[in-house]
């Protein structure tokens, strides 16, 4: 005894899936979605860890010790990291604008030599050489 479904057109039928492949389809999605925001966490994680805790133990999910250190740090950095912004903002729309423009170019350079020699002060004193 079988019993046969009557479809308004022929294309319903095309259209179905079966509840297994329902459930396949969940766990690929579900898999791919934890691919995408695991390292999201684990970033949000590392700026809330403490660094020597970082250093001793390595990365976690969730962290060991918290600490806002890096969000003090971006809070005092904030004219470097707003300049150095400006800058990318400049190449990025003065490269596509006109390529011509040597003299641009020259000064963005100037201005991204200083952040470097700003940024290698920095390191030297946060990681001293001489450890």
């Amino acid at each position: 005894m079988s019993t046969q479904t009557n479809y308004d057109s022929g294309l319903e039928k095309f259209n179905r899936i079966g509840r297994g492949t329902n459930v396949v389809f969940h766990l690929i999605f579900i898999l791919l979605a934890l691919l995408c925001l695991i390292p999201v966490v684990v970033v949000l994680s590392i700026s809330l860890s403490d660094e020597s805790s970082i250093r001793e133990s390595g990365y976690h999910i969730l962290p060991k010790v918290l600490s806002g250190d890096a969000y003090n740090y971006i809070v005092k950095q904030g004219s470097m990291i707003t300049r150095a912004l400006g800058v990318s903002v400049l190449v990025t729309a003065g490269g596509h604008a006109d390529r011509r423009a040597a003299h641009h170019v020259d000064g963005l350079r100037a201005v991204a030599s200083e952040l470097q020699a700003e940024r290698a002060a920095h390191v030297d004193r946060v990681y001293p050489h001489d450890i």
